[in-house]
């Protein structure tokens, strides 16, 4: 007994390696009718003939059983079906299931009236008669005849005294439907043919002259001589005909009025989907008709159509928006469409600046043992509500450049942030830590400080203001500048570098004044700094130290570190200066402020800051 579970299994097997396919193997004759199932299975999985088939599928789905007979397909059974007798013998071959179970039940039907089917070569003495020759209908034939469409089978002649000439049929003619069934494949006419009634009258539906008609047939019994070839050659006599008068638009048919003409339905359109992604739109659809489709438009361009009736469309949205018009005819001329809006959801303000992130890991530098740092930051103040945006994160993401690029000892750098940073340890830090740390005439000294600074009303003083520091009593609660300049000097340390990322107008990062009842921006007056100091600082006098709030750092310290991760060292010798680094920032910053904030350098612009290795 043969074990049709096996052989489905093996038949799923075809679909994923192969290399010819089924219908190549069909025309060849390696398949023929009658042929057993043991022979099918070495022609189908074995030697250079092998089954070749896109379909892929679950169980069952391939080995339909039907009435005792065996329908063998892949999981798109509209490609072609295998008809298995009760025997094992491969009897037909067809497009559809419904064709293939017509077929069984026309060769149970024989059995059981005792008509005789001699063999399993699909022949019977009873099988109904058409009388024409038909084919595909191919591009050249659609192009003689002016026709745009696949469904149907092409007449290429008719047989004399047959039930076709009787019925009217000419050659030309494409038959669209026998008996209610719609010839989807122009190959599916025969058996449509052979498993209809005989000696009944009919309806058989053909497209001539740019329309459908009905004409009644009668099949006899006999022979089916319909023909396969798939030759593209146009028979003469249709080849001789004007073709000129056929060459009208589908979509402007007009029926004259006979009462053979058809088709009063209009195709039916569904939008499935229908929306933008990103700056393209996409249409999903099907449209299905009774007699068949002859073209779908979108906006006039014609859109391809699955044998299912699907359809995709994709096209350029505008910001503006895009109305689209949709549009399905069938044979006969009529017309379904739908009108589709597609938007774009676009932010027309939605612009921005990117700015690398920092990376002090970027480059290695070479260590410095010798050199120490204080850093503060304070973005909350005690005594003003005034905040100086990022300039605590700023003093704490420098402190990994002071020992990343800088080269500076971990434990040899102090860290004060908001109100570890009020006056009292802002002093220690410099008269107790910093003293005591110095090695004299040989120790780097670095400072960093990011906050609110003010000048005095005459501008002839400078403060920096620490977390409990008071902009009304700044001789009182703040840092003289001076003085902690001349509180460091007196370490006697090699040199001083220190960067500033404060100004001293009265303004501060963000909009706020650092005292309401001095609107006027102070201007600071320049004060020499003592020797051996090398002083950065965010802004001129005048002017406000500003935040760049795509980075979320203060604009000075952010391309002040930027700098440092190599991007300052315009020469290409491994090493920043202080004139290299003030060069970079300055550029940037003047082009981020629009040239409202001017970086300023004192000191030796030669001093070597950053050594990479």
């Amino acid at each position: 007994m043969f074990n049709f579970k096996k052989f489905l299994t093996l038949l799923i097997c075809i679909f994923v390696a192969s290399c010819v396919s089924s219908a190549n193997l069909i025309n060849s004759n390696s398949i023929y009718k009658g042929m057993e199932v043991q022979e099918f299975r070495r022609t189908m999985f074995y030697g250079v003939n092998s089954y070749e088939d896109p379909w892929t599928g679950q169980g069952s789905e391939y080995n339909h059983e039907y009435r005792g007979y065996h329908l063998v397909y892949g999981s798109n059974p509209d490609e072609i079906v295998f008809i298995f007798d009760k025997e094992n013998l491969l009897i037909d071959w067809v497009s559809t299931i419904s064709l293939a179970e017509k077929l069984v039940d026309k060769k149970i039907n024989e059995v059981l009236t005792n008509k005789n089917i001699t063999n399993h070569n699909n022949t019977s003495n009873y099988q109904g008669w058409l009388g024409v020759h038909v084919q595909e209908i191919t591009p050249e034939i659609s192009s003689a005849y002016s026709f745009n469409q696949s469904v149907g089978s092409f007449v290429s002649s008719v047989v004399d005294d047959s039930p076709a000439q009787m019925a009217g049929l000419k050659a030309g003619d494409v038959i669209v439907s026998l008996n209610g069934n719609i010839i989807e494949n122009w190959n599916d006419l025969p058996l449509i043919v052979e498993t209809s009634p005989i000696g009944r009258q009919l309806e058989i539906v053909v497209f001539r002259d740019n329309g459908l008609l009905r004409l009644p047939v009668t099949l006899m019994s006999g022979n089916n001589i319909e023909d396969f070839s798939k030759s593209n050659l146009i028979p003469k006599e249709v080849d001789n005909q004007n073709s000129a008068k056929l060459s009208s638009n589908k979509k402007s048919f007009k029926y004259i009025e006979n009462s053979n003409l058809v088709d009063d339905e209009p195709p039916l359109l569904s939008i499935v989907r229908a929306d933008t992604v990103n700056k393209q739109g996409v249409i999903n659809g099907r449209v299905r008709d009774n007699v068949g489709i002859a073209e779908v438009t979108v906006d006039s361009n014609i859109v391809s159509v699955t044998s299912n009736g699907s359809f995709e469309y994709s096209t350029y949205i505008p910001v503006t928006g895009l109305t689209l018009v949709v549009e399905v005819t069938d044979l006969s001329g009529l017309s379904s469409s739908k009108t589709i809006t597609l938007e774009r959801n676009v932010n027309l303000e939605t612009t921005s600046i990117l700015f690398d992130e920092l990376n002090p890991l970027s480059h290695s530098s070479k260590s410095n043992k010798n050199a120490l740092a204080i850093i503060i930051g304070i973005s909350n103040y005690k005594n003003t509500p005034a905040k100086a945006i990022f300039a605590d994160s700023d003093a704490m993401i420098f402190r990994d450049y002071a020992s990343e690029k800088l080269g500076i000892p971990e434990n040899r750098i102090k860290t004060l942030i908001n109100d570890g940073a009020d006056e009292t340890e802002m002093l220690l830090a410099v008269q107790t830590w910093l003293s005591r740390s110095v090695k004299q005439d040989q120790t780097d000294v670095y400072v960093f400080f990011a906050g609110h600074g003010l000048a005095s009303d005459d501008g002839q003083n400078m403060y920096l203001l620490p977390y409990d520091g008071s902009p009304e009593l700044l001789d009182r609660t703040a840092i003289l500048r001076d003085e902690l300049f001349s509180d460091i000097a007196s370490a006697n340390p090699r040199s001083v570098t220190v960067f500033l990322d404060t100004c001293y107008s009265g303004s501060t990062r963000g909009s706020e004044m650092l005292i309401a009842a001095r609107p006027i921006l102070l201007k600071a007056k320049e004060s020499v700094v003592p020797e051996g100091f090398t002083v950065f600082t965010a802004a001129a006098g005048d002017e406000t130290a500003k935040p760049l709030e795509e980075a979320k750092h203060g604009m000075f310290s952010y391309f002040l570190m930027k700098g440092m991760e190599g991007d300052a060292d315009t020469n290409g010798d491994k090493q920043i200066t202080a004139g290299e680094l003030h060069t970079y920032v300055k550029s940037n910053v003047v082009q981020q402020s629009s040239g409202t904030q001017t970086p300023e350098l004192q000191g030796d612009v030669d001093r070597v800051l950053v050594r990479f290795q």
